[in-house]
């Protein structure tokens, strides 16, 4: 027995060594031997989460919001390192494959058609012709979160556990000032893109977005809690330095956006919460901006208020650009898009195929009509309705977005749930679903790591709690049914007899 434990220990100890080695040989190694090690420093962590799902979920958030910036911070972290996401991702989507006979929940409407569309864009790479590295770069982009969705609504997650998570992304939201702040007094930032939290450069809308999903969780609360507790107000003003910062100009667009849809139905309901909590909203601004403003470290015209009051100028600027940035941006872009898709038939209902406009850091030059849509600066860099358009046509952009649409929907059985956490959890939902679709027209949504794992992954536990729900409420209707059809029928004879 001494033996064997003697035997296994040294064994331990030589896969530790060799695992250490493997690291260090890691950061010194350059080119294709990278990738390699890479792999091999990967894998073996993939497989022990593969095991332990919910830690792995866990990492993968943590590895989501922070390994870009280290990789760019630290110099001996190379780009390389970040493909470690993708390598968790990969073993969600084979749990998915290898655990499929054994699943306790039977296929949701939207999984459904997320195989729909899946099965679309197979077709549409067979119609246009394009190459199996071509189609893996579009498939990699536009299905990785998607079916992360899928993993994660079968996944046994309890209540409890559910919390606990959503405490992980409030704090990784709290986080974010912090860094912004730091960057901003000791870093040389040149521009606001400079500001980007954990996200890394150039992410500050995803930091702007992400921020906003917490806010409307904020929001639900004190909505179905019908009070706005004061102690609320500290981490709301906290969240809203980084978007100041940060100069994100659509998040002052759309906060105010947001609120009005929260509260869209309690306007007529509960109109004194309703007005209480857009003055408080209005308030947190100004006074957040008057801070950092009389701080005298605002560049000028560059603040919240002036965007307020300048909100026709800023709208041009914000989507169009045309005037300061050389090409086409977002509003031509969309408008190029469009049209384009609309070109021929075989365009319109398949696009040019996955991958056809992708951009690809490992294979730069895998499209053969990446040049020509470049002329109108259409990639998967572009808002994620204009590359959807590109690539899958009219009709698999329609089938791309109707998970979305089937997502929103899901949101109205937790709502009506008797449950208080439900009923905000359900709100929360159909105001994740909201800026989501909204942000797919602004910008890049479904392809950026730091925009889609918050939604995707809070969609699929609240998505699979509203079919629980669902099912506890039918249930409850069928037993009132049976209670009330078992009780005696009253005629004019037994209440004769009744009262006598």
């Amino acid at each position: 027995m001494n033996s064997d434990k003697a035997i296994l220990g040294v064994l331990i100890t030589g896969i530790l060594v060799v695992y250490t080695a493997i690291v260090f040989a890691f950061f010194g190694s350059e080119g294709d031997t990278r990738v390699i090690y890479l792999f091999l420093i990967g894998l073996p962590i993939a497989i022990s989460l593969f095991a332990v799902p919910k830690l792995g979920l866990i990492v993968l958030g943590i590895l989501v919001y922070s390994l870009d910036w280290i990789s760019e911070s630290l110099v001996f972290m190379p780009r390389e390192t970040t493909w470690l996401i993708d390598i968790l991702l990969v073993m969600f989507v084979v749990r998915i494959i290898v655990t499929s006979p054994w699943r306790k929940l039977n296929m949701s409407k939207i999984e459904k058609w997320i195989y729909v569309a899946l099965v679309f864009s197979i077709i549409s790479a067979l119609m246009n012709g394009i190459s199996q590295v071509t189609y893996l770069v579009g498939f990699r982009v536009a299905f990785k979160y998607i079916l992360l969705f899928i993993a994660v609504y079968h996944m046994d997650v309890s209540r409890e556990w559910m919390r606990g998570f959503f405490k992980l992304l409030v704090v990784i939201a709290l986080i974010q000032p912090a860094v912004i702040i730091l960057q901003w007094r000791f870093t040389s930032w040149v521009s606001p893109d400079d500001l980007a939290g954990t996200f890394g450069l150039g992410q500050t809308g995803r930091v702007a977005f992400y921020l906003l999903l917490i806010i409307a969780f904020y929001i639900s609360q004190a909505i179905e809690r019908k009070r706005f507790k004061s102690s609320m107000l500290i981490p709301l003003c906290w969240l809203l330095i980084a978007p100041i910062l940060g100069e994100a100009k659509f998040f002052f667009m759309v906060l105010p956006v947001l609120l009005i849809y929260l509260l869209r139905a309690d306007f007529f309901k509960r109109p004194a919460i309703a007005i209480g909590l857009s003055i408080v909203g209005i308030i947190i601004i100004v006074s957040v901006d008057y801070v950092i403003k009389q701080s005298g470290y605002w560049l000028e015209g560059r603040n919240p208020i002036t965007y307020i009051a300048q909100i026709g100028e800023v709208y041009t600027s914000e989507l169009d650009e045309s005037s300061t940035v050389t090409g086409p941006r977002r509003i031509h872009q969309l408008a190029s898009s469009t049209r384009l898709a609309a070109g021929s038939p075989k365009d319109f209902f398949f696009g040019n195929g996955p991958g056809s406009i992708t951009l690809s850091f490992v294979a730069a030059r895998h499209s053969k009509t990446m040049e020509y849509f470049s002329k109108w600066r259409l990639n998967s860099a572009s808002p994620t309705i204009a590359w959807l358009l590109i690539e899958y046509g009219y009709l698999g952009t329609i089938l791309m977005v109707i998970p979305l649409a089937l997502i929103y929907r899901r949101g109205k059985y937790l709502r009506r749930s008797d449950d208080q956490e439900l009923r905000i959890y359900g709100r929360w939902l159909e105001g994740l679903t909201f800026l989501y679709g909204l942000w797919m027209v602004y910008t890049s949504v479904l392809q950026i790591d730091a925009s889609s794992y918050l939604f995707w992954v809070t969609a699929a536990m609240l998505v699979r709690l509203s079919y629980e729900e669902e099912a506890r409420f039918e249930m409850k209707t069928t037993m009132e049914r049976i209670t009330e059809a078992r009780q005696p029928v009253r005629t004019l004879a037994t209440e004769s007899a009744v009262t006598h």
